[in-house]
Formats: structure tokens, sequence, C-alpha cells
């Protein structure tokens, strides 16, 4: 039987596929890192009924409906998730646990926005 996480804005967290998905999201691949403020890409249905659409994962769909993130148009038209304020929140306390971003080098530049965060609460 499966585990049923209840989250709300008082106690945000992120279960163990949601730590998976940002994890990938923002690992530095080839000198190119994501910025937590920009978001993430989010692939669109490129076929059948809801050609153009974007393309919501369950993981991607239980953080919206927990307001950790959302998804919106980026200038260029290709949708992006983004953390909402209770999102970064969440991140900015994920981050304090030291094996959530390993290996460190991967995640440095997220690492650097969350402290820059961190001294702007």
């Amino acid at each position: 039987m499966g585990k049923t996480v209840v989250a709300n804005s008082d106690s945000p967290a992120f279960t163990g596929k949601d730590r998976d998905l940002l994890r990938m999201a923002f690992m530095d691949r080839f000198g190119s890192a994501v910025s937590i403020h920009e978001g993430f890409w989010v692939k669109r249905w490129s076929t059948g009924p809801r050609k153009g659409q974007p393309k919501i994962s369950p993981t991607l769909a239980s953080l919206i409906e927990r307001d950790l993130l959302r998804v919106v148009e980026a200038g260029d038209g290709m949708p992006r998730a983004g953390f909402t304020e209770v999102g970064l929140r969440a991140l900015i306390a994920l981050a304090d646990d030291r094996r959530a971003f390993q290996p460190p080098q991967r995640y440095s530049h997220l690492l650097a926005e969350i402290a820059a965060l961190r001294q702007a609460s």
C-alpha cells in the first residue's frame, strides 16, 4: 500500500520523488546551470489532443497541488516550473540537509542562490 504524504503551507515537505525531480532539474550539466529564480523547463505535448500544453508529470502535479511550484509561460513561449514563496522556503529548508544536493560541486550554483536567499530574509 502506498504512503500518503499530507503537506500544507505550515509544513511544506519534499517527498523522495520531489527531491529526485529537483536534483535532476537543478544539476549543473556541462557548465549549464538553471537558476531557481528562472525555474526549470517543462516539456510540452507534441501530439494528440493536448498538443502544445505543458506535460505535467505526477510528481510535478503533486508539487503544484501543494503550492510549492507553479508552471508559467516563459518569454520564449516554453513553460517553466518556478517556486512559489512557500516552495522557496521549503527549498531553503531542504538545503539544510547536507545529503540533499550531492555532490555539492554539481549544485554549487543552486547552493549559492539558496545562501543568498537566506541572507536576504
